[in-house]
């Protein structure tokens, strides 16, 4: 346990209490619909009191059973080998099978990490090509200049509307990285481009001026704008469906997990309207759009992930029934013989027979209210602080631990056949059960902190936007896993890993923009600096005596300092004021000339 909690630490080494809510506002393009979900997801829950004369009898009798198996010669009542559940479910109070080292389906014989091509990525930014690739950005570009087509005619100049490239798209990812690794991803726009009063980023606005970003971020998609109408009647993901199942393939694709996940629902914090918005009090955001998280447990390495769309009408109708999501989103995994650690909402014994079948073992809190829990299992009555309770059931074990007065604490699991109790926790006397669980719980949320620590998410009225904020980060946080395993790290500040990124997407966009003829001399200095690459020498300008009475503007000052002067070239004739001129004597003019 100690060590799993250094392993979190060395991840959240840069953490801190920065909060980052959605944002409120509305889309007059999208119908709005919140759902509530109060459904508490804590593992303590007050225990019982009123338990029916049987289940007392079945109590105490527990408490006074021989430790072993009863034959018909025993004569012994039937409530004193299980507890009866209210579906009838039975669980015996004596496991009746020995315990072994390691069962055959906790067996997982693949290392885990990166495999096939991911192996062979080194740096940051090829780590982070395997998942926002070439393929999703040329998606984004097409997607965008459809977009762009549509509201060009809104502009007088059509270079206010130009369509965009692969290049840009890169670079405009760029920006975003580096404003999330600094912590300015919500920093009001102009602030972060302003170059005259210092405020802003210098990197950002060297590689791009603040009216394309703002003219991009706004037709930004990531689907065919002059199709979704009819789409999104049958589909309420359309708009980021084939993004969203591209990229979480490209997860699984590149990476083998550990023998344990983690299961959970992750609330992507937005206010704004949507269809299938919810409303989790429990979630520091509160409002926002569910996911479903598959998490490796070794590695902060997202493995699959689900969107709540709420019913869908017509071919793309799922069930969105508890069982049926933990079957669908541990799909990937079945057969490998690895183990999902999940809380309360998704843990059924239903569901854990289920997985089994698939090789698939579950170790989660389950509610008291559950038909497959025996009232003696929700009960503190005569019980006293720290104790257990073991039920089993074919392969599935249940265990009832009073951790403080009037609470209880019930888990399943279908990887331990036993009622040991972990020796290390001393007076508390907490089951290995329970052990496992708090070691194995943690992935979505770690997953969640490292999100919020270094959000790329700007304030948006458009979901899918904010949906792709982020897989931003989740590709960022999963390539780190990558960068580390390939190179053998084990302590990486993530803050100067998003910023290489970032570079790395931003410099090919400033290299380009420094080659526009129009662009200011000054600007084309620092852009230079900024790429580590020295600017051509223009060839100096000899210049004459003033011009009499004749005045112009300086055609090397840009347009915004339109400085006038009497002074021009010697040899173009073109007006030159002093600061882009150079005074010779007579020897080395007439060698000049």
């Amino acid at each position: 346990m100690a060590n799993r909690d250094q392993q979190i630490e060395l991840w959240l080494l840069e953490e801190d209490e920065d909060i980052l809510e959605g944002t409120p506002c509305s889309d007059d393009e999208e119908s709005d619909h919140l759902e509530v979900q109060g459904e508490n997801t804590d593992s303590e829950e007050d225990g019982d009191h009123d338990l029916g004369e049987f289940e007392l009898n079945q109590t105490f009798a527990s408490s006074a059973s021989p430790a072993h198996v009863f034959t018909d010669e025993d004569e012994v009542p039937l409530s004193n080998l299980f507890y009866q559940s209210v579906d009838n479910t039975r669980w015996l109070k004596e496991q009746v099978r020995a315990r072994r080292l390691m069962r055959q389906h906790n067996i997982v014989r693949v290392q885990s990490g990166p495999r096939e091509i991911a192996k062979t990525k080194a740096t940051s930014l090829d780590c982070l090509s395997l998942f926002l690739d070439d393929e999703i950005v040329a998606m984004i570009t097409d997607s965008t200049n459809k977009r762009i087509l549509i509201e060009q005619n809104k502009y007088s100049r059509d270079r206010d509307a130009k369509i965009t490239d692969e290049l840009e798209i890169k670079g405009l990812m760029g920006i975003l990285y580096l404003c999330g690794s600094v912590k300015s991803g919500r920093e009001n726009i102009l602030q972060l481009f302003d170059a005259k009063k210092g405020t802003g980023m210098e990197a950002v606005y060297l590689t791009m001026n603040v009216q394309r970003f703002k003219f991009l971020m706004r037709n930004l998609r990531f689907d065919d704008p002059t199709t979704r109408a009819q789409r999104i009647m049958v589909d309420k993901l359309a708009p980021i469906r084939d993004l969203f199942q591209k990229i979480v393939k490209s997860f699984q694709k590149h990476y083998t997990p550990s023998s344990e996940l983690t299961l959970d629902e992750q609330l992507i914090a937005y206010r704004g309207r949507c269809r299938f918005r919810q409303y989790i009090p429990n979630k520091p955001a509160k409002y926002g759009i569910k996911i479903f998280a598959l998490v490796d447990c070794e590695r902060p390495y997202t493995y699959n992930l689900e969107i709540y769309g709420g019913s869908n009408p017509g071919p793309l109708e799922i069930s969105n029934n508890r069982f049926d999501v933990v079957l669908r989103v541990t799909e990937p995994i079945h057969g490998e013989n690895r183990n999902v650690t999940m809380d309360n909402w998704f843990t059924s014994l239903e569901a854990a027979k289920k997985l089994f079948e698939n090789k698939t073992t579950v170790v989660g809190t389950i509610r008291k209210d559950k038909r497959e829990v025996p009232k003696a299992f929700r009960t503190t009555t005569n019980r006293t602080e720290f104790s257990s309770l073991f039920g089993f059931h074919e392969n599935t074990t249940l265990v009832s631990y009073v951790p403080k007065k009037n609470k209880v604490v019930l888990l399943l699991s279908t990887v331990h056949n036993d009622g040991c109790i972990d020796e290390s926790s001393g007076d508390k006397r907490k089951p290995d059960i329970i052990t496992y669980y708090n070691r194995t719980k943690n992935g979505v949320d770690l997953v969640d902190k490292m999100c919020s620590l270094y959000d790329v998410a700007r304030n948006s009225r458009r979901w899918p936007l904010t949906v792709f904020f982020n897989l931003m980060n989740i590709s960022a946080i999963n390539a780190l896993c990558i960068y580390k395993a390939n190179n053998g790290l084990t302590k990486v500040l993530r803050r100067q890993f998003l910023s290489d990124i970032a570079l790395g997407m931003m410099k090919p966009l400033a290299s380009r923009r420094m080659s526009t003829d129009c662009l200011p001399k000054i600007l084309k200095l620092k852009i230079s600096d900024f790429l580590g690459i020295p600017l051509d020498e223009q060839p100096q300008k000899v210049a004459s005596s003033p011009r009499g009475g004749a005045r112009g503007r300086c055609f090397l000052c840009g347009r915004k300092r339109n400085k006038t002067t009497r002074i021009s070239c010697q040899l173009c004739g073109k007006f030159t004021c002093p600061d882009h001129c150079n005074y010779m004597c007579n020897s080395c003019y007439e060698n000049h000339t």
